[in-house]
């Protein structure tokens, strides 16, 4: 719903024996949303924080179809996993890796559901800075309480061997 809105709800319910009961309540979206630490700054990927691989990042989507950015720096030949984890209030998200002008789609992915996390694996092509965009799936999911932990990290791919009879 939009901030500041107040919606209420009436069920009707029946079970198999044709019991009735109703019921009703409301719910009010706050009005106001309190940025995360890095709100502001990180609205576009020019202005980018720097983030340190392996080390989470708290933050929030505040204010409708709001989009988080970070950049990184990436060693070419490497793989990457960037991950977004839903803390609270159903964030869901998704997650573009983009150049450093945050102009070209390299990869993406997408949570599945509601409150559900999103991962992006990715090999870099060079060295360089790359950014990333966190947006809502559903764009008016926001508020303080639409909270999410992001973090990157190098991955490593292992196989291992299938031993059958």
């Amino acid at each position: 719903g939009e901030q500041g809105l107040t919606y209420q709800f009436r069920v009707l319910a029946q079970d198999n024996a044709g019991n009735q009961g109703t019921g009703s309540t409301s719910t009010q979206v706050a009005a106001s949303c309190t940025n995360d630490s890095s709100e502001n700054a990180d609205d576009t990927a020019a202005g980018a924080p720097t983030v340190t691989l392996g080390q989470a990042q708290e933050h929030n989507f505040c204010g409708v179809n709001d989009a988080d950015w970070i950049k990184f720096n990436a060693e070419g030949g490497k793989r990457y996993a960037v991950t977004a984890t839903s803390l609270g209030g159903g964030a869901a998200f998704r997650l573009e890796l983009r150049d450093a002008s945050g102009a070209n789609e390299l990869a993406s992915a997408f949570s599945s559901e509601l409150g559900q996390s999103a991962s992006l694996f990715w090999t870099a092509p060079a060295s360089g800075t790359y950014t990333v965009k966190v947006e809502p799936v559903v764009g008016q999911m926001v508020g303080s309480d639409v909270r999410y932990s992001l973090k990157l990290g190098e991955t490593v791919v292992m196989f291992f061997p299938i031993i059958g009879n």
